[in-house]
């Protein structure tokens, strides 16, 4: 078969259109993933701006629940709690004057009454509420006890303490007694109450005359609960000293400032009763109570059932609750850690340990030392002889001194020898035990000299010498030196 130029051009051509296809197909891929790229980054672009968004918005709320928090969730809560406390408590003082009384109306009455009585009255509820209680318990009747907490406020108001309860108890103790007695007076007297002579002018007795007969009257218990109460109604009657006097100190700053927060108490009892009406908070709470109740009787029974399991239970309750105290106390543990690897660093540096080598290798000398005699006369000796080669170096300067003075007495004359006199006084010991004797030699001019030495036992003896030509004869012992 002839080869034919024709299929090698028909195959090209083939080929460069399949070619071409495949480029423009590639190409216009290209162009999709670039668009997708630039799509996605849009799209990242526009998630991180609303991220940022997000976090912002986040923050703004976060703050702004924190102030609503603080100024109005908070106060809310607060005026909630004290309002729903104060509902509570009087609501106990009608409970209790209903069981006093006997009759809920009444006891509906008398807390009306109390709570009028302590707004416009410079008394506190509280204490109002003591005091009618304790009337009341003593057979005062319910339609008197606003008539005698008149009375007694009076009087109270017009004392320094104001002290209502203390009067009032007074007063029922009396009443119990059925008439007063010495110590009674006492207590009303030292309360600044004239009670005595109201009762004296009371009964036609003279307060400045008749005061032994009026004593022997209290004695005999004649001064009755009834004659005290008239006394007491004519000082707080009409032209009595206390009389409205309540009154006057209500209009007080102290009183005004009782009263506010007498009104406020009972606003807030008010609020909290009507919130427990509208949610009935009551039957939530009865409700609660026998939830608790039944998880209360089931802890029981399961520990009366399984009480090794209960044991397990409270040891791994326990180990959760010291988990938070015990990484505490590790986390102060491996601080102070830090502070000792520290220390121990630097005390392990070369300089320290020299220093704590030192230090124990003189504290193990003057222990053998004090321990050990043979150390001590080592010590001693190597003093000694320490103490002998500064003696020589001194000898040795002082003849030095002595050659400069010889060399130059003729211009001096004689006194480079008496200033080596001085240092040779300075460095003699003649007066000690085995002293050197100086002899004065013959100057003969020549470079020989006698040394004359006198040993420990006294025997002089006599020693040529010729290394100090000029100088002449010289003395010489281990003790010292001298010319």
């Amino acid at each position: 078969m002839a080869f034919n130029v024709s299929y090698i051009v028909e195959a090209i051509d083939k080929f460069t259109a399949v070619s071409s296809r495949i480029t423009d197909a590639a190409a216009k891929m290209q162009d999709k993933f670039d668009t997708l790229r630039l799509k996605t980054m849009y799209a990242s672009d526009h998630m991180r701006k609303f991220g940022e968004a997000s976090r912002a918005m986040g923050s703004n709320l976060e703050s702004m629940g924190g102030q609503l928090t603080a100024r109005l969730t908070a106060p809310i809560a607060a005026v909630g709690i004290m309002s729903l406390r104060s509902a509570a408590q009087m609501e106990s003082m009608q409970v209790a004057l209903e069981v006093m009384t006997g009759s809920a109306q009444k006891a509906k009455f008398l807390t009306d009454q109390l709570l009028t009585f302590a707004a416009e009255t410079p008394f506190q509820v509280a204490e109002v509420s003591a005091v009618q209680n304790a009337l009341i318990s003593a057979g005062v009747e319910v339609d008197d006890v606003k008539k005698k907490l008149t009375m007694l406020g009076d009087i109270a108001s017009g004392t320094v303490t104001k002290d209502l309860m203390g009067i009032a108890v007074i007063l029922t103790d009396i009443k119990s007694k059925g008439a007063m007695d010495t110590a009674d007076i006492r207590q009303f007297s030292t309360r600044g109450i004239a009670l005595r002579q109201t009762i004296m002018k009371g009964i036609g007795l003279d307060p400045e005359k008749d005061g032994a007969k009026f004593q022997k009257m209290v004695e005999s218990k004649l001064i009755t609960y009834d004659i005290v109460v008239k006394a007491m109604e004519k000082m707080t009657g009409e032209g009595g000293m206390y009389n409205k006097m309540m009154e006057k100190q209500s209009k007080t700053l102290s009183g005004l400032f009782s009263s506010t927060l007498d009104y406020i108490q009972q606003t807030l009892g008010a609020i909290g009763l009507a919130v427990s009406n509208s949610v009935g908070l009551k039957d939530v709470l009865e409700s609660v109570n026998r939830v608790l109740l039944k998880v209360k009787n089931s802890v029981q029974e399961f520990t009366t059932m399984h009480p090794l399991l209960t044991k397990y239970i409270v040891i791994f309750l326990g180990i959760l609750a010291v988990i938070g105290p015990l990484m505490i106390a590790l986390g102060a543990l491996a601080t102070v850690m830090g502070f000792l690897a520290g220390g121990i660093a630097l005390l392990m540096s070369p300089i320290f340990l020299t220093i704590a080598g030192l230090i124990a290798l003189g504290a193990a000398a003057v222990y053998l030392f004090n321990k050990f005699q043979p150390v001590q006369e080592i010590f001693y000796g190597i003093v000694g002889t320490v103490m002998t080669l500064i003696d020589a170096i001194g000898w040795l300067m002082f003849k030095l001194t002595q050659l400069m003075a010889l060399d130059i007495k003729g211009f001096f004359g004689d006194v480079p020898e008496k200033i080596g006199g001085m240092i040779k006084h300075l460095f003699s010991s003649e007066d000690s035990e085995g002293g050197v004797a100086a002899q004065q030699g013959n100057r003969d001019g020549t470079l020989n000299g006698t040394i004359t030495v006198r040993d420990t036992s006294g025997v002089v003896k006599s020693v040529e010498s010729s290394a100090f030509g000029n100088v002449g004869n010289l003395g010489l012992n281990m003790g010292g030196i001298s010319r």
